[in-house]
């Protein structure tokens, strides 16, 4: 009896070997490409939270001071509770409910000035 044995030699030419290559590298740049943005927006959303807080210390600072001061805007940089940053606040009168109240509008600049948060409130 004889036996027929095939033997198959096929295998991966090379052609098929760059064409994988080539599409897992587009996976690869495409997945780095968004890992990269998502940091770059987690690094701004921390300089924006840390410069919210520094906008509610002024905010803080301004209530347990008494709010009468003045009516002009005034820089509030001196109080050096966030290194980096310019701030600036200004007073302005409201009447809330019949009641003349001061309106405390703090801003608070961050990222070299580029961007910048502003807070407001009414203090009684």
């Amino acid at each position: 009896m004889k036996i027929n044995l095939k033997i198959n030699n096929k295998g991966f030419t090379l052609v098929e070997v760059l064409v994988a290559m080539v599409i897992l590298a587009i996976i690869t740049v495409s997945f780095i490409n968004a890992f990269s943005s998502g940091y770059i927006q987690i690094v701004s959303m921390g300089n924006k939270t840390s410069a919210m807080k520094h906008a509610q210390e002024i905010i803080d600072t301004i209530y347990n001071n008494g709010a009468a001061a003045s009516a002009s805007v005034v820089d509030y940089s001196d109080l050096h509770l966030f290194s980096g940053n310019s701030a600036q606040y200004g007073f302005s009168t409201v009447n809330v409910a019949g009641r003349l109240n001061n309106k405390v509008t703090v801003v608070v600049f961050y990222n070299g000035g580029q961007k910048h948060v502003t807070l407001s409130t009414i203090i009684p």
